[in-house]
């Protein structure tokens, strides 16, 4: 769906199909008047990605889209070729359709249901009781692991798996009813047979719900570091001081214990916010799952934000690696995990760090591309709107290296919007009209030549 604006004239709302192009008008007899420049609605991807802009509503969703995805991909309802299922009856078997063959695992109890862990190795929760059981189908064999109660109703409930599914976490938080901390304690549940049913005492956080919808809220492992993030704005309750504030927070998964700066090698203080409170820094975890980069950013006299402090980047794979940049701000990850676009706010430059990082690490600028402006990613690289030109389009391989630049000018006047799909891009424009016509907004597709976004 994209609102398509005009300057104090009227807007529509289109579905557009990037696969079949069968676009639609929604409301066909339906027009609102408008008072914002198209500028304003569609803000620019780059400079916006400081403290909830545009880079927030676009990137955050689709990074934390493609890490759900890939949780869900594991079948947890299937060993091979076998499908796991629970008998009306409360029985646990495996079967398959195929061979007509049927398997009783054995449950101790009637089961209400039942989901594979990793492996052989299978969760079961009795029918009647929140009572857990742990079983290995190649065995035979199962283990009691434990009661875990019903969720609080003041509480917020995430669950997740590790990605390589050796375990399941359970993480209550409060925020219902309020700034509260959780009233339920968090689970660890592991599939390694004979480990025993973890429970860690409540979390002192809770949520902060925004008014509108989270671009972002949800818990994912940080790559195999055994640590975890919840990921949405929450505040860290403290009974010797003030609420610190943030957006997202990590839990060591050993322990259960909320990790602050010092536990993650990172030396930036904190920040006391004039209306109260303590400002803590913002998480972006890699759509693969396995980088994070923490932001820190300066407040301003309001507590609004001020300016770029630090960027770190963190390793899930590397337990200890961590590096450093002074006045960037996050922007967007690769989808397809090449790398992460900064923002130097002091120099207004737009920056490339392919991941892992190379030999010195350091970033490299994009000089030519404009911040003003929105980023898209192709197969083998991203594409930029020029810094001079804002009807030209610029095209970058995954080491930083300029490719080419595509001029616009004779079918658009401005680009405000760019969508990556595979090899082409979807350009959102202003289209060229001559002198004393109204405005026109133009959706092109383009494809640039294979050569020039091959992965080098």
């Amino acid at each position: 769906m994209r609102l398509l604006l005009n300057r104090n004239a009227r807007a529509v709302q289109v579905a557009v199909d990037l696969r079949r192009e069968a676009h639609r008008r929604l409301h066909p007899e339906e027009a609102w008047d408008v008072f914002l420049s198209p500028q304003l609605i569609f803000q620019p991807h780059v400079r916006g990605a400081a403290w909830g802009g545009a880079a927030w509503e676009l990137w955050l969703p689709r990074a934390a889209a493609q890490l759900r995805a890939r949780q869900e991909a594991f079948p947890s309802d299937r060993i091979g070729s076998q499908q796991l299922r629970v008998t009306p009856d409360g029985r646990v078997r495996l079967e398959d359709p195929a061979r007509g063959v049927s398997r009783d695992l054995g449950a101790p109890a009637p089961m209400g249901e039942a989901l594979v862990m990793t492996g052989t190795i299978v969760l079961a929760r009795e029918r009647n009781r929140s009572m857990w059981w742990r079983g290995d189908a190649a065995t035979g064999q199962w283990e009691r692991l434990g009661e875990i109660p019903e969720d609080h109703p003041g509480d917020w409930v995430f669950r997740s798996w590790a990605w390589d599914r050796s375990e399941w976490m359970w993480l209550a938080i409060g925020g219902v009813n309020g700034l509260e901390p959780a009233h339920s304690p968090s689970w660890r549940i592991p599939a390694h047979p004979g480990a025993p049913l973890q429970a860690f005492p409540p979390l002192p956080i809770s949520r902060i719900p925004g008014d509108g919808p989270e671009s972002v809220c949800d818990l994912f492992p940080v790559g195999t570091s055994g640590r975890w993030l919840l990921w949405c704005r929450v505040a860290i309750l403290r009974p010797e001081g003030k609420p610190v504030v943030q957006f997202g927070v990590t839990i060591d998964g050993a322990t259960g214990r909320v990790e602050g700066p010092e536990d993650l090698g990172l030396k930036d203080p904190l920040v006391d916010l004039p209306k109260g409170g303590v400002m803590g820094p913002s998480f972006y975890l890699s759509p693969d799952g396995r980088w994070l980069a923490v932001e820190f950013a300066e407040v301003g006299p309001e507590g609004g934000w001020r300016g770029a402090r630090s960027l770190y980047l963190l390793d899930g794979a590397q337990p200890g690696w961590v590096r450093r940049w002074p006045g960037r701000t996050w922007v967007a990850w690769d989808p397809a995990g090449g790398g992460v676009a900064l923002w130097d706010v002091g120099k207004d430059q737009l920056e490339w760090l392919r991941l892992p990082p190379g030999p010195n690490g350091e970033p490299v600028p994009l000089a030519e591309a404009a911040t003003a402006g929105p980023l898209a990613f192709l197969e083998g690289g991203l594409v930029t709107l020029s810094r001079t030109n804002p009807a030209a389009l610029q095209l970058w391989d995954k080491a930083g290296r300029l490719l080419g630049e595509w001029d616009f000018s004779p079918e658009v006047e401005q680009i405000y919007s760019l969508l990556g799909e595979g090899g082409r891009i979807w350009i959102g424009a202003f289209e060229r009209t001559p002198p004393g016509e109204p405005c026109r907004f133009a959706l092109l597709e383009w494809q640039p030549p294979r050569s020039s976004h091959a992965a080098p």
